[in-house]
């Protein structure tokens, strides 16, 4: 009867846990060898921290991409309600943006 309890509170919270679980999407040009290594980085991070990558269903948008008119190195973070746009002037503006 205990081990029947114990294995019902683990089902209870294991579901709360993962029912509160925000899902994530993260677009990115594949192509593009830093866009990949800046999304794919921040993927790892968000599933650490308890995230679901969830293209089709995203509670969260986050866009990756090249802004031609910043400067080379150059990134800006644009928030806007449930999405969060990573800009970067090259690749290596889009990396240093996906780890600020």
């Amino acid at each position: 009867m205990f081990m029947m309890k114990y294995l019902l509170f683990i089902c209870v919270c294991f579901s709360v846990c993962t029912g509160y679980a925000q899902r994530i999407s993260i677009q990115y040009d594949t192509g593009s060898p830093q866009a990949t290594y800046a999304a794919e980085a921040l993927k790892r991070s968000a599933l650490r921290t308890g995230y679901i990558l969830n293209n089709s269903q995203a509670d969260y948008q986050i866009v990756i991409e090249v802004a031609p008119d910043l400067a080379k190195e150059e990134f800006v973070l644009h928030p806007a309600g449930k999405k969060i746009t990573i800009q970067g002037g090259d690749g290596t503006g889009i990396i240093y943006g996906t780890f600020s």
